[in-house]
């Protein structure tokens, strides 16, 4: 992969991601070459954006973006990203329906203890 860097204006071939400036641990700064380099940029979106996790307008913004990110993509990459929304999908709602059970259980033990 080819990279040209910002500071230098140079090209970098068959090197490992680089980090452009002394912020070692930001998404602003990573530069992935490898496709091995993707997963670190992921974490690094990730530490970045759950600071927004409680944001009124984060929600939005997620349902925005991914159909942004995969527009380009091929209708199999998308299936790829969408079958693992679908299953932690069921997944949230599972627990979230064994959450309701167990709280109802037990405001209905407290009422018996009245």
């Amino acid at each position: 992969a080819v990279v040209s860097t910002q500071s230098t204006g140079t090209s970098t071939k068959g090197m490992a991601a680089m980090t452009m400036d002394s912020f070692a641990d930001s998404v602003d700064t990573y530069v992935p070459i490898e496709s091995e380099d993707f997963p670190e940029l992921a974490r690094r979106i990730m530490k970045k954006l759950r600071k927004y996790e409680a944001d009124e307008g984060y929600h939005q913004f997620v349902r925005d973006l991914i159909p942004e990110l995969c527009k380009e993509m091929t209708s199999e990459e998308i299936k790829k990203i969408s079958n693992p929304m679908t299953n932690l999908s069921h997944e949230k709602a599972r627990l979230e329906k064994e959450a309701k059970k167990k709280a109802r259980l037990h405001q209905e033990d407290l009422s018996r203890c009245e």
